[in-house]
Protein backbone atom coordinates (compact mmCIF):
# COMPACT_ATOMS: atom_id res chain seq x y z
CA UNK A 1 0.00 0.00 0.00
CA UNK A 2 2.80 2.39 0.78
CA UNK A 3 4.28 1.87 -2.68
CA UNK A 4 0.90 2.65 -4.28
CA UNK A 5 0.67 5.90 -2.34
CA UNK A 6 4.16 6.90 -3.43
CA UNK A 7 3.25 6.18 -7.06
CA UNK A 8 0.10 8.31 -6.80
CA UNK A 9 2.10 11.11 -5.25
CA UNK A 10 4.55 10.94 -8.12
CA UNK A 11 1.63 11.05 -10.58
CA UNK A 12 0.27 14.21 -8.96
CA UNK A 13 3.63 15.90 -9.22
CA UNK A 14 3.82 14.81 -12.84
CA UNK A 15 0.44 16.43 -13.53
CA UNK A 16 1.58 19.65 -11.96
CA UNK A 17 4.81 19.73 -13.94
CA UNK A 18 3.00 18.90 -17.20
CA UNK A 19 0.49 21.71 -16.63
CA UNK A 20 3.30 24.11 -15.91
CA UNK A 21 5.09 23.13 -19.11
CA UNK A 22 1.92 23.60 -21.17
CA UNK A 23 1.41 27.01 -19.65
CA UNK A 24 4.96 27.93 -20.64
CA UNK A 25 4.30 26.69 -24.15
CA UNK A 26 1.28 29.04 -24.27
CA UNK A 27 3.66 31.75 -22.96
CA UNK A 28 1.48 32.21 -19.87
CA UNK A 29 3.63 33.16 -16.94
CA UNK A 30 1.45 31.23 -14.50
CA UNK A 31 -0.80 28.19 -14.35
CA UNK A 32 -4.38 29.39 -14.33
CA UNK A 33 -5.86 29.57 -10.81
CA UNK A 34 -8.49 26.86 -11.43
CA UNK A 35 -5.89 24.33 -12.60
CA UNK A 36 -3.54 25.29 -9.81
CA UNK A 37 -6.33 24.88 -7.26
CA UNK A 38 -7.22 21.43 -8.58
CA UNK A 39 -3.58 20.34 -8.58
CA UNK A 40 -2.96 21.69 -5.08
CA UNK A 41 -6.14 19.99 -3.83
CA UNK A 42 -5.08 16.71 -5.41
CA UNK A 43 -1.61 16.95 -3.93
CA UNK A 44 -2.97 17.80 -0.46
CA UNK A 45 -5.41 14.86 -0.62
CA UNK A 46 -2.72 12.47 -1.77
CA UNK A 47 -0.40 13.80 0.90
CA UNK A 48 -3.07 13.13 3.56
CA UNK A 49 -3.70 9.66 2.14
CA UNK A 50 0.02 9.01 2.14
CA UNK A 51 0.27 9.97 5.83
CA UNK A 52 -2.65 7.69 6.70
CA UNK A 53 -1.13 4.82 4.75
CA UNK A 54 2.25 5.41 6.35
CA UNK A 55 0.70 5.27 9.83
CA UNK A 56 -1.28 2.21 8.81
CA UNK A 57 1.89 0.58 7.52
CA UNK A 58 3.62 1.30 10.82
CA UNK A 59 0.73 -0.27 12.74
CA UNK A 60 0.72 -3.23 10.37
CA UNK A 61 4.47 -3.64 10.74
CA UNK A 62 4.19 -3.46 14.52
CA UNK A 63 1.37 -6.01 14.44
CA UNK A 64 3.51 -8.26 12.26
CA UNK A 65 6.44 -7.94 14.66
CA UNK A 66 4.14 -8.70 17.60
CA UNK A 67 2.70 -11.72 15.81
CA UNK A 68 6.20 -12.94 14.96
CA UNK A 69 7.29 -12.56 18.57
CA UNK A 70 4.22 -14.44 19.76
CA UNK A 71 4.87 -17.20 17.24
CA UNK A 72 8.51 -17.39 18.35
CA UNK A 73 7.47 -17.64 21.98
CA UNK A 74 4.96 -20.35 21.13
CA UNK A 75 7.62 -22.33 19.26
CA UNK A 76 10.05 -21.92 22.15
CA UNK A 77 7.38 -23.05 24.60
CA UNK A 78 6.58 -26.06 22.43
CA UNK A 79 10.25 -27.02 22.17
CA UNK A 80 10.58 -26.69 25.94
CA UNK A 81 7.56 -28.94 26.46
CA UNK A 82 9.04 -31.52 24.10
CA UNK A 83 12.35 -31.41 25.97
CA UNK A 84 10.69 -31.68 29.37
CA UNK A 85 8.71 -34.69 28.22
CA UNK A 86 11.69 -36.41 26.60
CA UNK A 87 14.97 -35.52 28.28
CA UNK A 88 16.79 -37.06 31.24
CA UNK A 89 16.52 -35.64 34.77
CA UNK A 90 19.14 -36.71 37.31
CA UNK A 91 18.34 -35.82 40.92
CA UNK A 92 19.19 -36.82 44.47
CA UNK A 93 15.86 -38.35 45.41
CA UNK A 94 16.34 -39.84 48.88
CA UNK A 95 18.59 -39.49 51.94
CA UNK A 96 18.81 -42.43 54.36
CA UNK A 97 20.71 -41.82 57.56
CA UNK A 98 21.72 -44.11 60.42
CA UNK A 99 22.46 -41.95 63.43
CA UNK A 100 22.60 -43.06 67.06
CA UNK A 101 23.82 -40.33 69.43
CA UNK A 102 26.48 -42.36 71.18
CA UNK A 103 30.12 -41.92 72.04
CA UNK A 104 32.42 -42.28 69.02
CA UNK A 105 29.48 -42.78 66.69
CA UNK A 106 29.92 -43.31 62.96
CA UNK A 107 27.04 -41.73 61.11
CA UNK A 108 26.25 -43.38 57.79
CA UNK A 109 24.32 -41.71 54.99
CA UNK A 110 23.03 -43.21 51.76
CA UNK A 111 22.17 -40.67 49.07
CA UNK A 112 20.03 -42.16 46.30
CA UNK A 113 20.51 -40.65 42.87
CA UNK A 114 17.99 -41.41 40.12
CA UNK A 115 17.25 -40.53 36.53
CA UNK A 116 13.56 -39.63 36.69
CA UNK A 117 13.45 -38.53 33.05
CA UNK A 118 12.32 -40.40 29.94
CA UNK A 119 15.70 -41.03 28.28
CA UNK A 120 19.21 -41.94 29.34
CA UNK A 121 21.69 -39.52 30.91
CA UNK A 122 25.09 -39.90 29.25
CA UNK A 123 28.58 -38.87 30.41
CA UNK A 124 27.26 -38.64 33.97
CA UNK A 125 29.68 -37.25 36.54
CA UNK A 126 28.81 -36.85 40.21
CA UNK A 127 30.70 -35.21 43.06
CA UNK A 128 29.28 -35.13 46.57
CA UNK A 129 30.12 -34.68 50.24
CA UNK A 130 28.82 -35.29 53.76
CA UNK A 131 29.85 -32.45 56.04
CA UNK A 132 29.69 -31.53 59.71
CA UNK A 133 29.39 -27.73 59.95
CA UNK A 134 28.42 -24.86 62.19
CA UNK A 135 26.69 -23.18 59.24
CA UNK A 136 26.30 -23.75 55.52
CA UNK A 137 28.97 -21.75 53.61
CA UNK A 138 28.57 -19.86 50.36
CA UNK A 139 30.87 -22.31 48.58
CA UNK A 140 30.58 -26.07 49.07
CA UNK A 141 33.38 -28.58 48.62
CA UNK A 142 32.72 -31.81 46.70
CA UNK A 143 34.60 -35.06 46.27
CA UNK A 144 34.49 -36.91 42.91
CA UNK A 145 32.33 -40.04 43.17
CA UNK A 146 31.14 -41.08 39.70
CA UNK A 147 32.72 -40.42 36.33
CA UNK A 148 31.44 -40.86 32.78
CA UNK A 149 28.67 -43.42 33.15
CA UNK A 150 25.30 -43.87 31.46
CA UNK A 151 22.23 -43.80 33.70
CA UNK A 152 19.11 -45.16 32.05
CA UNK A 153 15.61 -43.85 32.50
CA UNK A 154 14.15 -44.93 35.85
CA UNK A 155 17.50 -46.27 37.10
CA UNK A 156 18.85 -45.27 40.52
CA UNK A 157 21.84 -46.04 42.72
CA UNK A 158 23.16 -44.95 46.11
CA UNK A 159 26.28 -43.13 47.22
CA UNK A 160 27.58 -44.06 50.69
CA UNK A 161 28.92 -41.40 53.03
CA UNK A 162 30.29 -41.65 56.56
CA UNK A 163 30.98 -39.16 59.30
CA UNK A 164 32.77 -40.02 62.55
CA UNK A 165 31.63 -37.94 65.53
CA UNK A 166 32.25 -37.85 69.26
CA UNK A 167 29.50 -38.18 71.83
CA UNK A 168 29.61 -34.45 72.51
CA UNK A 169 29.28 -33.65 68.81
CA UNK A 170 26.42 -36.14 68.46
CA UNK A 171 24.53 -34.35 71.23
CA UNK A 172 25.21 -30.99 69.53
CA UNK A 173 23.67 -32.40 66.34
CA UNK A 174 20.53 -33.53 68.16
CA UNK A 175 20.23 -30.03 69.66
CA UNK A 176 20.63 -28.29 66.30
CA UNK A 177 23.95 -26.73 67.33
CA UNK A 178 25.86 -28.64 64.67
CA UNK A 179 24.72 -29.27 61.10
CA UNK A 180 24.98 -32.45 59.07
CA UNK A 181 25.00 -31.37 55.43
CA UNK A 182 24.64 -33.59 52.36
CA UNK A 183 25.56 -31.85 49.11
CA UNK A 184 26.48 -32.75 45.58
CA UNK A 185 26.47 -31.91 41.90
CA UNK A 186 25.59 -34.10 38.90
CA UNK A 187 26.60 -33.21 35.34
CA UNK A 188 25.38 -35.16 32.32
CA UNK A 189 24.45 -34.95 28.64
CA UNK A 190 20.83 -35.45 27.59
CA UNK A 191 19.24 -36.79 24.39
CA UNK A 192 19.33 -33.28 22.86
CA UNK A 193 23.13 -33.26 23.31
CA UNK A 194 22.79 -30.54 25.95
CA UNK A 195 24.94 -30.59 29.07
CA UNK A 196 22.77 -30.45 32.19
CA UNK A 197 23.60 -29.85 35.83
CA UNK A 198 21.80 -30.65 39.07
CA UNK A 199 22.97 -29.37 42.46
CA UNK A 200 21.58 -30.42 45.80
CA UNK A 201 22.08 -29.43 49.40
CA UNK A 202 20.13 -30.93 52.30
CA UNK A 203 20.52 -30.43 56.05
CA UNK A 204 19.66 -32.92 58.78
CA UNK A 205 16.64 -31.82 60.79
CA UNK A 206 16.99 -33.16 64.34
CA UNK A 207 13.26 -32.77 65.02
CA UNK A 208 12.05 -34.86 62.08
CA UNK A 209 15.27 -36.93 62.05
CA UNK A 210 15.48 -36.55 58.29
CA UNK A 211 17.16 -34.40 55.69
CA UNK A 212 15.39 -31.33 54.32
CA UNK A 213 16.33 -29.13 51.37
CA UNK A 214 18.44 -26.13 52.26
CA UNK A 215 17.26 -22.75 50.88
CA UNK A 216 20.47 -22.37 48.84
CA UNK A 217 22.68 -24.55 46.64
CA UNK A 218 19.76 -26.38 45.00
CA UNK A 219 19.32 -25.97 41.25
CA UNK A 220 18.72 -27.89 38.03
CA UNK A 221 19.24 -26.99 34.37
Amino acid sequence: MLYVAIALGSLALGIAVAAYIRSKERRDPFIDPATAGRIIGLIEKLSADLSILARSSEVTAESARSSANSAGQAITGLNTMVELGTRAFVHATEFKIIFRPQTDETISLEVWVANVGKTAARELKIASNFLLLDEVPDELVFKPRVHNIVLGSGVSFSLSHFQRVTGQTAVAITQGKKLLVSCGVAEYRDIFNQMRETRWCAVYNHNSQSFVAYPRHNSAS
